[in-house]
């Protein structure tokens, strides 16, 4: 089930890549990732304070929801910056480390070894993303860097998710919102434009499938362990095609 919850992220997140991309086509990356955010705390605020109170925002792990909450700030920012050094094609490839990454950070962290399987099983996955990527440029240090510290960050988000199953998930998804909306809202006035209502309704269903997303990533971390899950991160690009695919004959 675990597995199957990770597969079913991996649409979520396809899913709401490609409405990122059409709204970043009018809107400031930041603005788009800002608005999910706000979308997202939004409706945790409506949903589930008449319903449950306050009591879902109390925490024993600050420190640990802070720094996770970082992560998923860093990642699309991360993302940003590096588009202005390598395209866009070579960052994903090095992105797509990740679930090697994830694997090394369980070790490390949780103190979890992956079978020899699963490493196959990313390098499998990592080898069908640079067929389809085809990374042209990797010439330039800062965006590496920037590329790997976007992986690493991701990475570190789900290691750290794992580490957190003993929270409410309600709690940790109120963390990653307020972590990433509060430092983000010193850049937003210097990019933002004014939303359209077709701009708006996009960016509001970009913030409820991020929420949905990570709602379903933290059900899987308290299910299997990165070690398990991290091949099947590939599925998003699975999804993506699939998506595209469709797309073309509707």
């Amino acid at each position: 089930m675990g597995i199957v919850m990770i597969c079913l992220l991996g649409f979520i997140w396809a899913l709401m890549e490609i409405l990122t991309q059409v709204a970043a086509r009018e809107y400031s990356l930041y603005q788009v990732v800002w608005v999910r955010y706000f979308a997202h705390l939004l409706f945790m605020l409506i949903v589930f304070i008449p319903r449950q109170g306050f009591q879902w925002m109390a925490t024993g792990r600050l420190g640990l929801q802070v720094a996770r909450a970082l992560m998923m700030l860093i990642m699309p920012v991360s993302f940003i910056l590096a588009v202005e050094y390598i395209p866009v094609n070579s960052i994903l490839a090095i992105f797509w480390l990740s679930p090697f990454m994830m694997l090394g950070l369980s070790f490390l962290l949780l103190k979890e070894r992956a079978p020899w399987q699963y490493w196959v099983i990313a390098l499998f996955g990592l080898s069908c993303i640079l067929i389809i990527t085809r990374p042209s440029d990797f010439g330039n240090a800062a965006g590496l860097i920037l590329a790997v510290t976007m992986g690493l960050s991701f990475s570190l988000y789900i290691v750290m998710t794992r580490m957190l199953r003993p929270e409410p998930t309600l709690t940790n998804l109120f963390y990653t919102a307020v972590g990433v909306l509060v430092p983000l809202s010193f850049k937003i006035p210097s990019v933002w434009k004014p939303l359209t209502i077709q701009g708006g309704v996009l960016m509001v269903a970009v913030g409820l499938l991020g929420f949905a997303l990570l709602w379903v990533l933290d059900k899987a971390m308290d299910m299997i362990s990165p070690v398990i899950a991290a091949p099947f991160f590939f599925s998003q690009m699975f999804w993506i095609i699939v998506i595209r695919l469709i797309s073309r004959f509707l």
